[in-house]
């Protein structure tokens, strides 16, 4: 039908590179999976069962060099992102549960008007992904000369 355009690289930098990329533990739903397991005799928990696990498996967040990509959905996809130079602060929160199991979450909190605030939920490795967070903000403002201001209102 129509023909196919070639897409180039930016002349002004690096192509965008995948730093980090994960899919949330199962065990995102640790309080779901009881209720599946009480219902599984009934059957309806073995197809509760199969929801909660597709549902952690079909949601990937991915960190490049440029962006932070929460991709989620089962039959209807939905792809969030975040300019990594519009993140404003980013912390850790360990529930209980998650921390016994090595997991947690990581809030993000930018200046995206879409997205104001997102979570990637249920992660492993959760220091070294906050580093590399925090690494790739601070790159890509010092590349494109971008400096975070905060103003107080009284």
């Amino acid at each position: 039908m129509g023909k196919s355009e070639n897409f180039t690289v930016d002349a002004d930098g690096p192509a965008e590179a995948t730093l980090w990329t994960a899919h949330p533990s199962v065990w995102r739903y640790g309080n779901r999976w009881s209720l599946a397991i009480l219902l599984a005799p009934l059957g309806i928990g073995l197809v509760y069962g199969a929801w909660l696990y597709w549902t952690a498996h079909c949601t990937e967040y991915k960190l490049t060099t440029e962006r932070l990509i929460w991709t989620r959905g089962i039959f209807t996809r939905r792809q969030d992102q975040v300019e990594l130079y519009r993140v404003r602060d980013v912390s850790l929160v360990q529930p209980f549960f998650l921390r016994v199991l090595g997991l947690g979450n990581i809030l993000v909190m930018s200046s995206d008007i879409s997205t104001p605030n997102d979570s990637l939920l249920a992660v492993k490795l959760l220091q070294e992904v906050l580093d590399l967070v925090r690494a790739a903000v601070e790159d890509i403002r010092s590349r494109r000369g971008i400096r975070a201001i905060d103003f107080e209102t009284r």
